[in-house]
């Protein structure tokens, strides 16, 4: 099966469980996390997000890459998907209730190839409405590497992924 590895966290004030579980996805060299999120009160946990950032540091060159983010209008809350903001911004804070994401050099909520070169990344809120008292929604995000931008190509295209963003060091 190979390595696993998992990590529990709680919100601030407990109200929330925020679990991962980590190992082998189908796609050789990417990694799949299963996130689980659990309201842990007695009360509805209103507008649930969940944020990931991402610092593309992409050796030979880190501090210095290529950027690209994709599947960000299609997915976006407004058009029926999860998304509530995406940036090319890898140093927000990863808490979503520190202030919203800001960009670096793209505009928020769009797809774009190859920003760079800089020090970026990318951020991510996902929108989660409402979760009831012991509800759970989960969903999955995966890493990897390739050596290639064909091979990370198919590593999206094999694991039917929505949203995406890829680094790519500065040749």
């Amino acid at each position: 099966m190979g390595p696993t590895a998992t990590s529990t966290v709680h919100s601030a004030g407990n109200e929330l469980t925020i679990w991962h579980n980590f190992g082998p996805s189908i796609f050789f060299d990417v990694f799949q996390a299963t996130v689980t999120i659990t309201n842990d009160t007695d009360e509805t946990a209103r507008n649930v997000t969940y944020r990931r950032i991402l610092d593309w540091d992409i050796p030979p060159t880190p501090f210095d890459e290529f950027v690209m983010v994709q599947g960000v209008e299609a997915n976006l809350l407004a058009n029926g998907g999860n998304l509530i903001r995406a940036v090319d911004n890898g140093f927000d804070p990863a808490n979503p209730g520190d202030g919203m994401l800001t960009s670096i050099n793209e505009p928020a909520n769009t797809d774009f190839h190859d920003s760079g070169p800089s020090d970026h990344g990318a951020g991510f809120d996902f929108g989660f409405g409402d979760l009831e008292a012991g509800e759970s929604r989960s969903f999955n995000i995966f890493y990897g590497t390739a050596p290639d931008q064909a091979q990370a190509e198919a590593a999206v295209a094999t694991l039917n992924l929505d949203v995406w963003s890829f680094g790519q060091s500065n040749p």
